[in-house]
């Protein structure tokens, strides 16, 4: 008689995934706040996040720098120079680019600098 012998199978490590919203320390939604920075880059300095949390952190500087850029723009459309206002008009739209791009790489969890605001949001001290 051929006995099998029956040995245990180990078990695999259980591994918890974290989905792409986890959240950070106080509850918060890190990938939330990270898409939040670009829209308002207060809120995570606000809320603390962004000291908490290295990946809002990154995001909230991508953020600011896009705001000061923005705010250049502005200045610069403002002034009195009639042949600006197509040069403006594509920084304006470039800007809203970025903006779409800042958002859609903090939605999936990347830490992609933005073209051309990457310089400026090393720059920034937050």
């Amino acid at each position: 008689m051929d006995e099998q012998v029956h040995q245990p199978q180990p078990e695999a490590p259980k591994v918890e995934a974290k989905p792409a919203g986890a959240p950070v320390a106080g509850g918060k939604n890190r990938t939330l706040m990270a898409c939040l920075a670009y829209v308002l880059f207060l809120i995570p300095l606000i809320t603390g996040d962004a000291k908490h949390d290295e990946f809002v952190k990154y995001h909230t500087k991508q953020g600011f720098a896009l705001f000061i850029v923005c705010v250049a723009i502005y200045v610069v459309s403002r002034l009195p120079v009639v042949g600006w206002m197509p040069f403006v008009s594509l920084l304006n739209l470039c800007t809203f680019v970025l903006f779409i791009i800042g958002i859609v790489n903090a939605a999936s969890d990347k830490k992609q600098p933005l073209p051309v605001i990457a310089p400026i949001a090393n720059w920034l001290k937050i």
